[in-house]
């Protein structure tokens, strides 16, 4: 469905608020000159589907991943950014442990 303006919304709300309920997964855009973003209109049906959805995706990804542990060191910062960025490129880095 095309996104329909502000105005020819309000006249039709009858209309697309039945054929929001009638149709779980239709979304009615509507756009508005004032605004930059466009409002959609849906069923509850289909926002609890999209809410139990995202729920499920959160529960497959299990908690977030937490660094654990903390280290101090004599290098300066700039020594270990280079480091990092050796080993990333696949070199010896110039800072060995224990230096």
């Amino acid at each position: 469905m095309e996104p329909i303006p502000f105005s020819e919304a309000r006249a039709r709300l009858p209309e697309l608020v039945h054929r929001a309920a009638r149709n779980p997964g239709e979304i009615v855009v509507i756009t508005h000159r004032d605004l930059a973003v466009d409002v959609a209109l849906v069923s509850m049906a289909y926002v609890r589907g999209m809410e139990d959805r995202l729920a499920e995706l959160r529960d497959q990804l299990g908690p977030p991943f937490r660094l654990e542990g903390a280290f101090s060191t004599d290098h300066p910062a700039d020594d270990l950014d280079a480091a990092l960025a050796a080993l990333f490129e696949g070199r010896s880095p110039a800072v060995a442990p224990g230096d």
